[in-house]
């Protein structure tokens, strides 16, 4: 499955995403500012790494040797995430936070 708005048949140099990330308990305690938002645009499956899985599982395909994958994610999400990288052959670039110090994006490279 390719991932969406990419053409199996090119290759990127960059591929930057913002994916769904809630998880099922993530939605049951969604802050009330959040209800409002169309659930697709929050929910990322059971575990909140359905878009993350497709994606990654992709990048290999659709990146040119160097080319770079650039993902935000959940707080409690990145070594999941580093892990599938990795399985795929991808390289970790740089490991972001956000303001607050929590786990924020992953910028990895196609060697």
């Amino acid at each position: 499955m390719v991932a969406p708005h990419c053409d199996r048949n090119k290759i990127y140099d960059m591929v930057i995403s913002n994916p769904p990330y809630l998880s099922d308990a993530d939605m049951a305690e969604m802050q009330k500012e959040l209800e409002f938002e169309p659930q697709k645009a929050l929910y990322g499956g059971s575990d909140g790494l359905m878009y993350y899985k497709r994606l990654v599982h992709e990048a290999p395909f659709i990146l040119r040797k160097g080319g770079y994958l650039v993902l935000e994610h959940g707080s409690t999400q990145q070594e999941e995430i580093v892990k599938m990288l990795q399985k795929c052959g991808l390289t970790i670039f740089k490991l972001i936070k956000d303001l607050g110090g929590n786990d924020r994006g992953i910028i990895a490279v196609k060697n």
